[in-house]
């Protein structure tokens, strides 16, 4: 992640915690114990999945979202991070490493007691990389972000903040959802599919993902967590997906269906949807008799009407195996949002156009960072800083009822 440097950051720090002082009020996290809307709402979290049986085993599926990212500070130094610090005694093994085109697939296995969470991380920013090189000029010399920036050529007077976030919230991260947005959104969504493909235990050639006829999941349950464009990724991917097995064979949808069968949570760190629909409003009609028109976030709408599907096709076809009833829990996506996040919107609970059968909807309002005298909250660590937030990490990982 792009970086103040640290002369900047010190004083920044100083002349904060100076005006916090001129009044105890002034310094304010207003959700710093997050609420839920609807305000009752009750959802499970991660390790929920295991359900109290020993020797469980949850994958956890993480999707970055905008912004320049890496193994070393997406995961190394930030979710190896934060699941070590929400389970203390965990031991960590790096399983596998991957690439799926310019994507990268990184496994690192997370023993926590006789439990086991499966980590799976796909880091996408590759795609985009040339792309924001292009931007380098509007960058200061001295900047110190991710190595496509190095040699900015901008030499002109800005204030220190707005470099920072100019370079970093606009050049390297809002850059991503433009890029996505326009005319390479295309290809960059089927580099998605791919990954998600690969990532779902699914092998694909010249474009076409074949999934195994028979996985054997057992009771072993999947997750989602996506960060903020990644979420509009992965739907689109799960219906592109869906689209592809049904135009080739009922055995390829029948296969489509039991390997998305197993997804039973989706969490989304800041949720970009409604903004990025602006751009790209209508996906491709992968469930039959489906209006999105009416719903603020209709590849979220259509990708949930696609799980929907196929959790009742596979339900039907596997209702006398009572082994996979265990793997079908009610689906539950649950949104976090930062009110000062710019970038960030929730998601009408209770709309039916876009919640539809057989899923629970859930926003998490939560600040990631101090206000100040009400005024302002820095935008970057607002939009970025969700698992660095403990509430918001204490409800992904432990849901509503967790104390």
């Amino acid at each position: 992640m792009p970086t103040q440097t640290q002369s900047q950051k010190t004083f920044c720090k100083y002349v904060l915690l100076s005006l916090c002082a001129l009044s105890m009020a002034g310094c304010l996290r207003p959700y710093r114990n997050s609420v839920f809307d609807p305000p009752t709402a009750q959802f499970p979290g991660i390790i929920s999945q295991w359900g109290g049986t020993s020797g469980s085993n949850i994958r956890v599926l993480f999707v970055h979202g905008m912004c320049s990212h890496t193994e070393a500070n997406w995961i190394t130094a930030g979710w190896d991070v934060v699941i070590k610090g929400y389970f203390p005694a965990e031991t960590m093994t790096e399983a596998a490493h991957s690439t799926v085109g310019q994507v990268q697939i990184v496994d690192h296995d997370y023993q926590i007691g006789p439990n086991k969470l499966a980590g799976r991380f796909l880091i996408w920013s590759p795609l985009t990389t040339a792309d924001k090189a292009r931007l380098n000029f509007d960058n200061p010399p001295g900047y110190s972000g991710p190595p496509i920036f190095t040699g900015g050529q901008f030499t002109w007077k800005r204030a220190t903040l707005n470099s920072d976030l100019k370079s970093s919230l606009l050049n390297d991260c809002l850059s991503d959802a433009i890029i996505y947005a326009g005319y390479r959104g295309a290809d960059i969504q089927t580099s998605m599919q791919n990954a998600i493909c690969a990532a779902l235990d699914g092998t694909s050639t010249n474009n076409t993902c074949v999934f195994p006829a028979t996985y054997g999941h057992g009771s072993r349950k999947i997750a989602i967590v996506t960060e903020s464009l990644g979420s509009r990724m992965v739907f689109d991917a799960i219906s592109a997906l869906k689209l592809e097995a049904q135009g080739r064979s009922p055995a390829a949808l029948a296969a489509f269906d039991e390997a998305v069968s197993p997804i039973t949570q989706i969490y989304m760190l800041a949720n970009q949807l409604p903004l990025f629909a602006l751009a790209r409003p209508a996906p491709a009609p992968a469930v039959a008799g489906l209006d999105v028109s009416a719903s603020p976030t209709p590849s979220m709408t259509t990708a949930l009407g696609v799980l929907s599907e196929a959790r009742a096709r596979h339900r039907a076809k596997q209702s006398l195996d009572a082994q996979r009833s265990m793997v079908e829990a009610p689906l539950s996506l649950v949104a976090f949002s930062d009110p000062n996040d710019l970038l960030s919107y929730r998601i009408p609970p209770n709309d039916t156009a876009i919640v539809g059968n057989g899923t629970t909807v859930v926003n998490v309002i939560t600040s990631n960072a101090d206000s100040y005298f009400g005024y302002v909250e820095n935008p970057y660590p607002a939009h970025t800083a969700y698992n660095q937030n403990p509430d918001a990490v204490r409800l992904l990982f432990g849901g509503s009822i967790k104390e």
